[in-house]
Parts: C-alpha cells; structure tokens; sequence
C-alpha cells in the first residue's frame, strides 16, 4: 500500500525544521556577533544554542533518512518518527513534530493493516 499521505506530512514536517533549524544558526550568529556586557553569559547562551544545533542537526538527518523509509513496509521508522516528532513538539519545533506524530501514526497503522491482511 503506498503511503504518499505519511511521506508528504513528514517531508512538510522536514522542510519546516530545516527551515526552523536554519533560523536558529542565523540568531546564534546574531547572538555570538552582538557586544555584550558579559562575556561569559554570550558564550553560554553560544554553547547552548551550538548543543542545541548539533544534537538537532543528528535529528533531522535520520528524519530526513526516515522521511524516504516510511514508504516502504518497516514499522522501525513510523515508530522512530513518532518518537522524534514527540521530542520535537517540546521544542521550538512544535508544528513539525506534529507533523512527525501524525505521518509516523499513519505509517504505523498501515503497517499493522498489511500484516493483519498477511496473515
């Protein structure tokens, strides 16, 4: 069964993070760029926002691996994008973790009607 309703949702949900995602690195920039009366309190806002970016970064790459997995018939992804859907909505990526939730979701329930249908 093709799964274009779950590809598109997570390719949307892609699309937006990487977009999120960019706009952090421009305010980190903007942030490291700017005088501050503390040194040290720029540098650790810096930090954070450079973990922030990293950790994101691995994210949205298996996303982004995921995204091009869903159509296939393996449920390890609709749950993996599920699971990163739920920690991005605690994040300034709040839509495309919904997104994530919803075509992770799909991609599951399809999964569980092919193999019931199998069997």
């Amino acid at each position: 069964m093709k799964r274009t309703t779950a590809f598109i949702l997570s390719l949307v949900g892609n699309i937006l993070a990487t977009c999120i995602w960019s706009l952090i690195i421009l305010f980190m920039i903007l942030v490291y760029l700017t005088p501050a009366q503390d040194p040290n309190e720029q540098n650790l806002v810096f930090g954070f926002l450079l973990t922030v970016i990293v950790m994101t970064a691995i994210a949205l790459v298996f996303t982004w691996i995921g995204t091009f997995k869903l159509s296939g018939n393996q449920l390890w992804w609709a749950i993996f994008t599920i699971v990163i859907g739920s920690v991005f909505f605690f994040s300034p990526f709040f839509l495309p973790g919904i997104l994530f939730i919803i075509s992770g979701s799909i991609s599951a329930a399809h999964y569980r009607r092919e193999t019931e249908i199998l069997s």
